[in-house]
């Protein structure tokens, strides 16, 4: 790393302004709360730990960094902003410690807290995901909440960590990662597909725990262009309903790589050409001696102009 500055910089020395106080080193309980922080995971712990020479566990002091704590003057409260695996690396060293060092800063309000999480983890980090960002700006963030709100609508939730709050939508939905929801449903911009696929999905393999790109989206852009197909009315519905209970006798996984066969994925079109392979396998279907309809009368019934 350098002193000096490379590449141009538009800011001026002593034209940035600041912000609140300066932190100060301070001791807090080991276990100092957080508000939807992100899973510590164990397989992490033990490689920060394992020392490459040796093999051993080591908490090699040379390279602590003090987790940074926020106290919120508006409700008194004490609350990490960082640093969850740094703290499992000292509570496992030094497990008869009731407290830690940390770098201690005040905010004026909950939503100082949460908005400073996804400034520091979300936009100057690459380990954050996505998805505990989200989860973070759900708190504060008005466009966030609106989004919770849709996700619940549909049946679906964010998950952001295990913590109190840390999933977003429906609490007993499929698990959606944000960025798959807002590409479903910009393209979509149908709640009502996106919930009837949601549906279509966990009536066909209940065990599924996360939707996929493709797979919600291509089913929602099905019913989008095809609502009647929910209804349970008319012989088309009759012939849809016949097809996904039939899928149940295979593995989304088989049901993905079936359909990639029949629709090769066009760029930037991933979902649109799903949603035409799920097509093309139903039409080739002929249930019309269990009550549902022939393959020609199909093909003159259902739209799928997505490619």
């Amino acid at each position: 790393m350098s002193n000096a500055i490379v590449g141009e910089c538009a800011v001026k020395p002593g034209a940035v302004k600041t912000k609140g106080s300066m932190g100060r080193l301070a001791w807090v309980p080991v276990n100092t709360p957080s508000k939807m922080g992100r899973d510590t995971k164990g397989k992490q712990i033990e490689k920060y730990l394992e020392d490459p020479d040796t093999g051993d566990y080591v908490f090699d002091h040379s390279l602590f960094r003090l987790p940074s704590v926020h106290m919120v003057r508006s409700t008194g409260e004490t609350l990490r902003m960082d640093g969850d695996h740094t703290t499992a690396l000292w509570k496992l060293t030094y497990p008869n410690k009731k407290k830690m060092p940390v770098w201690l800063t005040e905010v004026d309000s909950l939503d100082d807290y949460h908005r400073n999480f996804n400034r520091s983890n979300g936009s100057n980090r690459k380990n954050v995901n996505p998805d505990e960002q989200f989860v973070n700006r759900y708190q504060y963030k008005t466009e966030a909440k609106a989004q919770g709100a849709r996700l619940k609508q549909c049946g679906l939730n964010v998950y952001g960590s295990s913590e109190p709050g840390g999933v977003v939508g429906d609490l007993h939905g499929k698990q959606v990662s944000i960025k798959t929801f807002e590409a479903v449903e910009e393209l979509v911009s149908d709640l009502h597909a996106i919930k009837n696929a949601v549906q279509t999905i966990s009536d066909t393999w209940p065990g599924l725990k996360k939707l996929d790109k493709p797979l919600l989206g291509g089913f929602a852009a099905v019913f989008k262009e095809n609502p009647n197909l929910f209804s349970g009315k008319g012989k088309i519905a009759k012939d849809w309903d016949i097809f996904t209970e039939r899928l149940q006798e295979m593995t989304a996984r088989e049901f993905r790589e079936d359909v990639k066969t029949l629709t090769p994925v066009q760029q930037n079109k991933t979902i649109e050409s799903f949603a035409d392979g799920i097509v093309k396998m139903w039409v080739k279907k002929n249930y019309s001696s269990v009550g549902g309809c022939g393959r020609s009368y199909k093909q003159t019934q259902i739209k799928s102009s997505w490619l």
